[in-house]
């Protein structure tokens, strides 16, 4: 299951990254507009534009290195 690591991640990497969850089959009309063909799937989001989605479950470590180059530099205070 996907959602245990992307909630792990979006922990990680709070201040940096907001992880938003939608049941598709409940906001069809989101799922439309994202063109979701597959769950699931993970659409990053930059500046109300998609910069890269992954479709299907992913190990961690493939989950932070899809991640990681489109965050912003971690500030100390978030490095803590």
């Amino acid at each position: 299951m996907v959602s245990p690591l992307v909630e792990r991640v979006g922990r990680d990497n709070a201040g940096r990254l907001k992880v938003v969850k939608l049941n598709t089959d409940n906001a069809p009309d989101i799922s439309t507009r994202y063109a979701v063909r597959g769950i699931p799937l993970l659409v990053l989001i930059r500046d109300g534009a998609e910069v890269d989605r992954m479709v299907g479950a992913t190990a961690l470590e493939r989950l932070r290195a899809w991640i990681e180059p489109q965050l912003p530099p971690a500030t100390a205070h978030q490095a803590e």
